[in-house]
């Protein structure tokens, strides 16, 4: 699953469809956007010219109208248009790496270690992968607490604090699979890769 900016452009120039500004910068208000690449999500010349993206290249497809919207086009796109885009790849979640959590320690904390079984206060900012922010623990000024693996929260936040100390700050990067999959919700689209920073405040009340 390859989540993308994009900008999408006519031969002549214009600009029809775009979550990305001209600099290659994110689209204020809009969202990143995700596909399964080879399974018929997008124009076929999508699925054929990402082959080999990587996260951070910055790629320009050309692509003939038989391989976007052909003899029938759509909206703004005219039949048999030819399409150019320019497009950036954010985040890879590769085959078989669906639950995988990859976690960075901003600042290490001190004390026990969190388990299975303990309940923890934090303080969280979520944002995509954008650095679009969707929710944030610390400008409702609400701590929020949870029981490790008692299935309160998404399962990347259960093994994201896993080994956290209490004044400890983290980075956790969680594919769809182990948040909230393919359904939107509360401002974050389906399938999204979610960034958190988590700062643990209490363990076990302490």
């Amino acid at each position: 699953m390859l989540t993308m900016l994009y900008r999408g452009k006519l031969v002549n120039g214009t600009v029809f469809d775009s979550n990305m500004e001209e600099d290659g910068k994110p689209s204020p208000g809009k969202d990143p956007f995700s596909l399964v690449l080879g399974m018929g999500m997008v124009i076929p010349g999508w699925d054929k010219g990402l082959v080999g993206c990587k996260v951070g290249e910055l790629r320009k497809l050309s692509v003939p109208s038989k391989l976007a919207y052909g003899e029938k086009g759509q909206g703004q796109i005219a039949p048999n248009s030819d399409l150019i885009f320019t497009v950036t790849c954010l985040d890879i979640v590769r085959k078989g790496e669906e639950m995988v959590i990859d976690t960075t320690d901003l600042k290490k904390g001190t004390g026990p270690a969190v388990k299975k079984g303990d309940k923890v206060t934090i303080h969280y900012v979520g944002k995509l992968l954008n650095d679009k922010q969707f929710d944030s623990s610390r400008d409702k000024k609400t701590p929020f607490s949870f029981t490790v693996g008692a299935g309160e929260v998404v399962p990347g936040f259960d093994k994201g604090v896993m080994g956290m100390q209490k004044g400890g700050l983290r980075k956790l990067r969680i594919p769809p699979q182990a948040a909230y999959g393919a359904d939107p919700t509360g401002g974050i689209p389906g399938n999204s890769v979610l960034i958190f920073e988590i700062e643990l405040l209490k363990l076990n009340g302490k």
